[in-house]
């Protein structure tokens, strides 16, 4: 009985001359590169393969490196996810058709477990190639976001510097061209927003996380400074309930981001619930809360992802313009940043309140 292992050891270049040829001719990214590239990187492929088919304990983990190398290679080298795929494909039928050709074909018998071993140890290379080249891709794409929005913040600068100087002598505008000018200073506001929530979003998920400088900080200031100022500017039900001495709310946090949090979450409130919107900050000891209480329950499905990039941005909140959905998103990664945690309740009567609980003292970032 003639092992798998063995026949991949002792036929090794006319596997790979197998594989160019299938390969050339079924992906079109492989044309012109099969001979440097693609050669360079199977021979170590089909010892690691060999090496695990023999039980070598140190296989697995070597086939997994060489595996992601592969994959990031070919991402560099502008292919498809699927073609990554099909290589995988390309290569297990090769050694199989060859291998059933000469040795079953000759008559030997075939060891059904080996042979069981390689058809899952492609199918791990698969899986580990599909997830490194999806990894490589999505961080190429989020350092792509983050620096378009880091380039934007210029021109959107000298927007507003030239809507605000000209607002500023307003006595001397036509009326007609007040109205237009504000609503140019308005728009780009909110293009401000959307730009800061994108260099958010980067630096989460690019793994730093987001930047925080924890300072002594009163957070029901911060919190009541907030609410104030958008209850202010809303035609909507919204108020703080929590009374000043309710509690000991001083901890060190960064107080720029406390609001930055607490403005997300009224607003996912005003966009997506009902009125009132009430909002509480809780003493926990170790700990503060903020929730928002809003009327409307949320279904499964929806609280599962709440905290996911983009998933909350409703089509009613798309036509508005009202920003790009990352909002729940970055708080949870300023609470992450703080060492802190968020959550969602929601009731069958009727209410969802979406929390975020900070340590009094987070690590410092």
């Amino acid at each position: 009985m003639r092992k798998l292992a063995q026949f991949i050891r002792t036929n090794q270049e006319r596997i790979i001359g197998e594989w160019i040829r299938a390969a050339e001719a079924r992906l079109s990214s492989t044309t012109g590169q099969a001979r440097s590239s693609i050669r360079d990187s199977l021979p170590d492929v089909l010892r690691a393969i060999e090496r695990t088919l023999v039980a070598d304990r140190h296989a697995p983990e070597a086939m997994a490196e060489l595996v992601e190398i592969h994959a990031v290679r070919r991402y560099a080298e502008g292919y498809h996810l699927r073609e990554i795929v099909i290589e995988y494909q390309i290569l297990r039928g090769t050694i199989l058709r060859m291998y059933d050709a000469e040795v079953a074909g000759g008559g030997e018998a075939v060891d059904l477990a080996e042979r069981t071993r390689f058809n899952d140890i492609v199918d791990d290379a698969i899986a580990d190639a599909v997830g490194r080249f999806a990894e490589e891709r999505d961080r190429s794409r989020e350092m792509f976001v983050g620096i378009l929005a880091h380039d934007l913040r210029a021109p959107l600068n000298t927007i507003f510097l030239t809507a605000d100087g000209l607002l500023e002598g307003e006595q001397e505008l036509e009326p007609r061209l007040v109205k237009p000018i504000l609503r140019i200073s308005r728009s780009a506001r909110r293009m401000a927003d959307m730009i800061r929530d994108l260099l958010d979003f980067a630096r989460g998920r690019l793994g730093g996380g987001i930047p925080i400088s924890p300072a002594p900080t009163n957070i029901y200031h911060v919190v009541h400074g907030v609410i104030d100022e958008m209850a202010a500017v809303s035609d909507r039900r919204i108020e703080l309930v929590t009374a000043p001495e309710a509690g000991d709310f001083i901890g060190r946090w960064d107080e720029a981001r406390l609001a930055q949090v607490v403005s997300n979450l009224a607003a996912n409130a005003l966009t997506h619930g009902g009125d009132p919107i009430v909002v509480e900050v809780i003493d926990r000891g170790e700990a503060v809360r903020v929730a928002v209480r809003s009327q409307g329950a949320l279904p499964e499905e929806t609280v599962a992802r709440l905290f996911d990039p983009f998933h909350a941005r409703s089509a009613t909140a798309r036509d508005r313009g009202e920003g790009l959905g990352l909002g729940l998103y970055i708080v949870s990664e300023i609470a992450r940043s703080h060492g802190g945690r968020v959550d969602v309740d929601t009731e069958p009567t009727g209410t969802t309140t979406v929390w975020i609980e900070l340590p009094r003292d987070p690590p410092g970032r």
